[in-house]
């Protein structure tokens, strides 16, 4: 499944999985295998407010991984790029041993290239979550990062 930057709607990055959903409900997930809907969340949520049901939490949850996966998506569009591409080389082979490797192999790249940007959906999330809001120190992060991934790839 491919993505363009614009139809990510969220992000999750926790250990080995990274997920990424469309804005139209659609889930890719790359490494492990396991894809989860939206919404899917634990009730063990440090985030959970005392006063809000559970479908109030929910909802908050699902407008935060939104806004999170649309700074992903604003700073990881070269990598982003790159994954599609080898996805649609790898397409070719679909079903065969080789379309594996290629598949793992680009999800090993897009993994390692857009780690920063994972942390900072993380951030994103969390701050979301807490105050409700992106913090302008968080938002200069998310736009140097941008940068410098627009200059990286510039400069190949």
């Amino acid at each position: 499944m491919t993505f363009s930057a614009n139809q990510a709607a969220y992000c999750r990055f926790t250990g080995e999985t990274f997920t990424v959903v469309s804005s139209n409900g659609s889930v890719a997930t790359l490494s492990d295998g396991t894809a989860r809907p939206v919404g899917e969340l634990t009730s063990a949520s440090p985030f959970r407010r005392d006063d809000e049901s559970p479908s109030e939490y929910a909802e908050r949850a699902e407008r935060a991984e939104a806004e999170a996966g649309t700074w992903f998506a604003y700073a990881t569009k070269p990598q982003l790029a790159t994954y599609n591409d080898r996805m649609a080389v790898a397409a070719a082979y679909k079903g065969a041993p080789k379309w594996d490797r290629f598949r793992l192999a680009a999800d090993r790249e897009f993994k390692r290239t857009t780690l920063a940007a994972a942390e900072l959906c993380n951030l994103t999330f969390a701050e979301l979550m807490t105050a409700g809001e992106v913090s302008e120190d968080l938002q200069d992060r998310w736009e140097l990062l941008a940068v410098a991934g627009a200059m990286l790839e510039a400069a190949e």
